[in-house]
Formats: C-alpha cells, sequence, structure tokens
C-alpha cells in the first residue's frame, strides 16, 4: 500500500519538475527572442537614419554622419535599400560590404512589401526588416544576425544541459521526500498494526475465561446458582475488566481521529483534587504494606477538566502501586514551579531500565515481564493524552535507585 503511494508521489513530483522546466525553456527561448529582435530593430532603424541618397548619385546610398558605437553590434550584414511606389529599387547601400547578392536582395524586398507589419523576419532566409514610407516609395533596411542565430541554439542547449541536471538532482530529491513524507504513514500504520495486535491479544484472555467459565455451568444443569456463584462472578469479573479496555480503546481512538470533545475546563483546586486521590488510596496502602504520604501544597488553582486530572491522578498513583517494592513508599507532591503546578508521584522499587523509559507511555507498554503484573498498559498512555488535551505536559521525571517519580504540569491560574 505504501509503495504505490510512494510512487504516486514521486510521479506528482517529476510531472511538477517538468512544467516548471518546460515553462522556464519557453520563458527563456521568448526573452532571447524578444531581446534580439528590439536589438535588431533598434540597429536597422539606426542604420536607416545615417544614411541619405547621395548627391549626383541618386542610386546610391551613403552615410551622412558618424556612425554610434550601438552599430558596431556583430552582424552578417545590413543592407538598406530605398524603393519607388511600384517597389522597384532604385537605391541601395552599396557602399556597405555585402554578402548578398542584387536577385537576393530584390526577391527580400518584394517580400518585405508584402506585409502590412513595419518590422518582420523574412522565413526561410531568417533575415529581419524594417521599412519606412518615404514621399516616393519606401525604405528598407535588411538584417542577418549571426550572432543571434548562433546564440540561441547555444544557450537553448546550455539551457537544456543544466535542466537535466537539475532533474536528476531534483529526482533525487524528490525520493528524499517522498521517503520522508511516507514514513509518518508508515509509523502511523505500523502503530495501528501493534495496536489491534496488542487489544486482540488483551481481550482474547478475558473472552477465554469467560468461555470457560460458560462451559462449566453447561456441564452441571442442575447446579444451583448459589453452588456456581464463583464461576459468575468469574465471568462477571472478566467482563468488566474487558469493558474497561474496549473503552480506554475507544477513548483512545476517538482521541487519535479527533473525534474526543473539547474537555470542558473550569478554575478548580488541585490540591483538594490532591488530597481526596491520596485519602482514596489509603486503604490499598495500608493493605499492600506501603507507605502513602502527601506532600501537597495549598489552594493551587488551575484550569483543567477537574475529573480528567483526577482520573490521572489516581492512574499514575495505581500505576505506582503496580510497581512499588515491598513495604517501600509512595509519595504525592503537588507545588508551584514558576508559572505552573507540578504533581509528582513518586514510588521506591526497582528503576524502569534506560532503554525502556522512552516507551513507558506507548500503548499497551508494560515494560519487563517482571513488572508487568497488573492492567493492559493504557492507563498511562490514557493519562499522558488527559494531560495533553487539559494544556499541560507530562513525563518520567526520572528512574533511579532513589525510585520512579512520574510527573505532569498544568498552568498556574493563581495561588490563594
Amino acid at each position: 500500500m505504501l509503495k504505490p503511494l510512494r510512487v504516486q508521489f514521486m510521479f506528482i513530483t517529476i510531472i511538477l519538475i517538468i512544467i516548471i522546466l518546460m515553462g522556464g525553456l519557453l520563458c527563456f527561448v521568448g526573452v532571447e527572442y524578444f531581446h534580439g529582435r528590439r536589438e535588431t530593430v533598434h540597429q536597422l532603424n539606426q542604420t536607416m537614419d545615417l544614411m541619405e541618397l547621395s548627391e549626383g548619385k541618386p542610386e546610391r546610398l551613403t552615410i551622412r554622419k558618424k556612425a554610434s558605437p550601438d552599430l558596431e553590434i556583430q552582424t552578417g550584414y545590413i543592407v538598406v535599400v530605398e524603393t519607388d511606389a511600384k517597389g522597384n529599387i532604385v537605391a541601395s547601400d552599396s557602399d556597405n560590404p555585402m554578402e548578398i547578392d542584387l536577385p537576393r536582395l530584390k526577391h527580400l524586398t518584394k517580400e518585405a512589401l508584402k506585409t502590412d507589419y513595419t518590422s518582420d523576419v523574412i522565413m526561410p532566409d531568417s533575415v529581419r526588416y524594417y521599412k519606412e514610407p518615404e514621399k516616393s516609395g519606401t525604405r528598407i533596411a535588411f538584417c542577418n544576425r549571426l550572432e543571434d542565430s548562433q546564440r540561441l541554439p547555444f544557450m537553448t542547449t546550455l539551457y537544456l544541459v543544466l535542466s537535466f541536471a537539475a532533474f536528476m538532482t531534483m529526482l533525487v530529491v524528490s525520493e528524499y521526500m517522498a521517503t520522508q513524507a511516507i514514513n509518518p504513514v508508515a509509523k502511523t500504520m505500523e502503530e495501528q498494526k501493534r495496536f489491534t495486535a496488542d487489544a486482540s491479544h488483551e481481550l482474547k484472555t478475558p473472552l477465554t475465561v469467560i468461555l470457560a467459565n460458560l462451559d462449566i455451568l453447561s456441564s452441571k444443569p442442575d447446579s444451583t446458582i448459589r453452588e456456581e456463584q464463583k464461576w459468575i462472578e468469574s465471568a462477571r469479573s472478566e467482563a468488566k475488566q474487558m469493558t474497561g479496555l474496549i473503552n480506554d480503546m475507544l477513548y483512545l481512538a476517538r482521541n487519535d481521529t479527533g473525534l474526543t470533545e473539547e474537555p470542558d475546563m473550569t478554575d478548580f483546586d488541585i490540591s483538594n483534587t490532591a488530597d481526596e486521590c491520596v485519602l482514596t488510596s489509603e486503604a490499598l496502602a495500608f493493605e499492600n504494606g506501603v507507605e502513602l504520604t502527601g506532600d501537597i501544597e495549598p489552594h493551587l488553582l488551575v484550569k483543567a477538566n477537574e475529573e480528567d486530572i483526577k482520573q490521572v491522578m489516581m492512574s499514575l498513583i495505581e500505576n505506582a502501586f503496580k510497581y512499588v517494592d515491598h513495604n517501600g513508599f509512595i509519595k504525592v507532591q503537588v507545588f508551584q514551579k514558576g508559572q505552573s503546578v507540578a504533581v509528582q508521584i513518586v514510588n521506591s522499587g526497582p528503576p524502569i531500565p534506560p532503554q525502556k523509559q522512552p516507551h513507558v507511555f506507548d500503548r499497551f507498554y508494560r515494560g519487563e515481564e517482571s513488572r508487568t503484573r497488573k492492567g493492559f498498559g493504557l492507563g498511562l498512555s490514557i493519562a499522558s493524552t488527559m494531560v495533553r488535551n487539559n494544556g499541560g505536559t507530562i513525563e518520567l521525571a526520572y528512574s533511579d535507585e532513589t525510585g520512579t517519580c512520574f510527573a505532569f504540569y498544568l498552568p498556574l491560574v493563581k495561588a490563594q
């Protein structure tokens, strides 16, 4: 699927490059053509202004004043003729060295008089003319610019060579850009495939337990509900876990597609919320022989969705309970840090290996097998998503011999 997309991206890029290069070639040729035309017409016009009929020699045109330096442009030839009203040549610039014979000059004069244009090119001779009406006829200047006929093909060839080099360079660049553009798509698809595989694996276990319990119940048709209550409770417990997993996956999927509604954010005292979370978790701490303490700075206000932030705190505290060592400690800290409120949950226990730390917020990630005692590995991912949706940031602050600390930060509204 990705390969055709990459090929299509490169194809579109190549077509755009070709269009740009062809457009550049047309512009280049057009500019060269009109520039040469303007220069030639200017030269012909000046040449005509410098010519007059010689006294006593009506068949000849001579230079009547010093030529302009502009006339030193390299040319094949320039010749000026005057015609009568019928188009017959009555005089020509015979003092100029000419590379044109009289029959051809008559032919060019005839062709120039046929048109209504003041200046044009006579084809296939490739001779440009410029004409002006006189009292008794027409004065016409002809020019064959060897420089133009040689320069334009050379410059066009040079442009094509440079364009080919630019095209090959852009081809390599477009391939690189196509790869870079496809990489995020490939990464997203890979994450989606992994997410689907992990979700299938996690759903398989509770479904297997539920089906096994149903098979046991089916094998005892004469038993009462009270007698088989443990199998019913087991099926109910697994169904609840599966429901929770499905809800978590639905939340993440909706968030990925942008369907999650913006949280209803209000100003609330996050210190009170943290106190409630600590109080709720005290029974679990007592049951597991863990020291749970709170170091909470009072009356800190933030603007966020209180239910989301409470869920984030409880998720981080539950995560700490999963990995705290026996007779260890869990500490909840809330304090002002600059213009933000920092919430830190610290637990003692074995540190997360450095190579695993960048992945702690990945979906279905639960680290080493020795640390995978409970849960589906979505808690930290959901917590991270909720914090970001509420305008905050979350991180693994540290994990070493002193313990593991997860922290998130929200903008401070004010301290009462």
